[in-house]
C-alpha cells in the first residue's frame, strides 16, 4: 500500500501520497486492462471510430482520423484515456497501432472494392516504434499487402514523438515518405519541436493542438496562433486545427489561412 501511494504521488508530481480506495481501484482496473488486452486484440474488441477532417476552402470532408475505442465484455465501453497511457508504458501500444492500421486498410479496401469514394484515413504511430526492431520492414510489408489508391492511408506522429530520438524518427519518416506515405505532425504546440526540424521533415500537414483553440479568445494566444499559422504556410505546410466546433471559430481560422479543421 505504501509503495502504491508513493508511485501515485510520483505520477502526480506530488511529494506526499495517501493510499486510499480510489488508488486501489485504479490499480485494479489497470491490472485488469493489462490482463485483458491481448485477448481483446485477438477478439476484435478494439473498434475504429472515424473523426472527420473538413476542408475550409472546399467545405467538404476530405479525410478522417482513426480513433480507438474498446468495447470490452468485462469492463464495458472504454475511451482511450483509460488505456492508451498504460499501453505506452507497457509496450502494448505497438501491436495496437498495427491493429488499427490493419483495420483502416480493411475499411478502405471494402469501400474501394464496392466502388465507393475513398478519403484518406490517418492512423497514429507511437513514439515507441522509433526503437522497434524491424519497424520499417513491417510497415512496408503492410502497405505492399494492401494496394490502394495513393494517399488512402496516412500516418500521424505527435510533436512529442517527433522529438524522441530525432535522428531515427527523421530517418523513418524520410524512408516511408519516399515510398509515397504521407505524414501529419499531430498536437503541434504542446511540445518544444525545433522549428528547423519541422521545416526539414517531409510533413504534409501540421495539426495545431486543441489546447490552442481552447484559449483562442485570449488576445495573446490568438496572436500566437495567427503567427504560427503564417509561419507554417510560408513553409508550404498544410495547417489543420483541432477542436474547432462552432461557426465563429471556423470563420476566424478561414481568415488566417488555415486549410482544414477537426472537431473534438
Amino acid at each position: 500500500a505504501a509503495d502504491t501511494a508513493r508511485v501515485s504521488a510520483t505520477e502526480k508530481g506530488e511529494s506526499v501520497g495517501v493510499y486510499d480506495k480510489a488508488i486501489r481501484e485504479k490499480k485494479l482496473l489497470q491490472k485488469n486492462i493489462e490482463n485483458l488486452a491481448p485477448k481483446a486484440l485477438a477478439n476484435g474488441e478494439f473498434k475504429v471510430w472515424l473523426q472527420p477532417k473538413y476542408d475550409l476552402v472546399k467545405q467538404e470532408i476530405v479525410g478522417s482520423e482513426a480513433l480507438v475505442r474498446w468495447q470490452s465484455p468485462e469492463l464495458g465501453f472504454l475511451m482511450p484515456a483509460s488505456f492508451i497511457e498504460l499501453f505506452e508504458k507497457n509496450g502494448f501500444i505497438l501491436e495496437l497501432d498495427y491493429y488499427m492500421l490493419e483495420q483502416a486498410f480493411a475499411m478502405q479496401r471494402q469501400r474501394w472494392t464496392a466502388g465507393l469514394q475513398i478519403v484518406p484515413i490517418s492512423v497514429n504511430q507511437s513514439a515507441l516504434h522509433v526503437n522497434e526492431a524491424g519497424y520499417l520492414q513491417r510497415m512496408r510489408e503492410l502497405f505492399a499487402a494492401n494496394p490502394l489508391p495513393p494517399g488512402s492511408i496516412d500516418l500521424e506522429i505527435t510533436e512529442t514523438a517527433a522529438d524522441y530520438a530525432p535522428e531515427i524518427t527523421d530517418r523513418n519518416i524520410e524512408m516511408l515518405a519516399g515510398d509515397g506515405i504521407r505524414f501529419s505532425l499531430d498536437d503541434y504546440g504542446t511540445g518544444y519541436s525545433n522549428v528547423s526540424r519541422v521545416v526539414q521533415m517531409p510533413l504534409d500537414i501540421v495539426k495545431l493542438d486543441k489546447s490552442l483553440v481552447d484559449d483562442m479568445n485570449i488576445p495573446a494566444m490568438w496572436t500566437v496562433i495567427r503567427n504560427t499559422v503564417g509561419m507554417l504556410k510560408k513553409m508550404n505546410k498544410k495547417v489543420l486545427v483541432e477542436g474547432v466546433e462552432d461557426g465563429a471559430a471556423v470563420e476566424k481560422f478561414i481568415d488566417i489561412g488555415c486549410d482544414y479543421i477537426q472537431g473534438f
